[in-house]
């Protein structure tokens, strides 16, 4: 069942139990769509024996032990909640949802997206995380500094922003667009508040070589509930980039490995991000960097 009155209370960096009725759990929470410039819903979706029975979430860690899915066809079809969901939050362009393996939504369509994720590990492990994310790069990267962007970065990050948003703004994947000039603004206030960061990498000359949008999103707990603390939050990588002329040197791990140090510090818990499966150069990137995508199914609802 649908809460409609705790769905209407949801902001930035909060979530609530949108459905919980076997073999379904599902939180939902505002996130921003970088490239895009629009605000969306997120809805992760769960398994549930039974209502208060632990869940698994959509590919985090543990297999299916705790809740198997339900063996009838039928019964693997989430309801739709995009209807409910829009009337309650009139200002989410998109909504997308992360189902588990097998899944399906009614009123959704799937989204041809890997998604990935990088658990943090304590900040006392950091060198051996480090070394699975391809060793130090930034020797050879150009990389002297990344640092979070202030006000005086707008108009360079802007510059960068724009050249990679005309190449992924294709439609491909669905979803309301907005102007640049509007997507700009949008986006730098998204990734400006709050916890949410943009993150600038730097050469010694002060170029700028990669941008970086780090949102924090809240994580249920294991009764499906309730949001945990800070110490619970996730980091989602809306868009990492490397401008023109910078490529092929290193600097996308150098500035990869700093956001996932960044996020540790902050006490994330882990670093989730997507990829469009078509994207055969990053799918490449992040394979060298040691991951691969999770067992999940990404729908955007109609």
């Amino acid at each position: 069942k649908l809460v409609p009155k705790r769905v209407a209370q949801l902001r930035a960096h909060a979530m609530e139990c949108v459905l919980d009725e076997p073999p379904w759990v599902a939180h939902a929470f505002a996130w921003h769509h970088g490239s895009r410039g629009v605000p969306a819903g997120w809805v992760d979706v769960a398994w549930s024996a039974a209502r208060g029975s632990e869940a698994v979430l959509a590919g985090v860690g543990g297999g299916r032990d705790a809740a198997e899915p339900p063996q009838a066809e039928a019964a693997c079809i989430l309801p739709d909640l995009g209807a409910k969901l829009r009337m309650a939050h009139p200002e989410w362009a998109l909504i997308r949802m992360v189902l588990p393996p097998g899944a399906s939504a009614q009123g959704a369509a799937e989204l041809p997206l890997a998604l990935f994720s990088a658990p943090l590990l304590p900040a006392a492990n950091a060198a051996a995380d480090a070394a699975g994310c391809g060793g130090d790069a930034s020797a050879s990267s150009g990389v002297a500094n990344v640092r979070v962007a202030g006000d005086n970065d707008r108009t360079l990050w802007e510059r960068a922003f724009l050249e990679y948003r005309s190449s992924q703004i294709t439609g491909s994947i669905g979803g309301a667009a907005l102007s640049d000039e509007r997507a700009a603004g949008s986006t730098w206030k998204a990734y400006t508040s709050d916890q949410n960061r943009i993150y600038l990498a730097f050469d010694d000359a002060g170029s700028l070589l990669g941008v970086a949008h780090l949102g924090v999103q809240p994580v249920a707990d294991s009764l499906g509930d309730s949001a945990r603390g800070v110490s619970g939050d996730r980091g989602l990588l809306s868009d990492i980039f490397v401008v023109p002329g910078a490529q092929s040197r290193g600097c996308g791990h150098r500035l990869f490995r700093a956001v996932l140090e960044a996020a540790r510090n902050r006490s994330l818990k882990e670093v989730r991000w997507f990829c469009l499966k078509s994207n055969v150069g990053a799918m490449k990137f992040y394979a060298t960097l040691g991951f691969s995508p999770l067992d999940v199914v990404i729908v955007q609802c109609a």
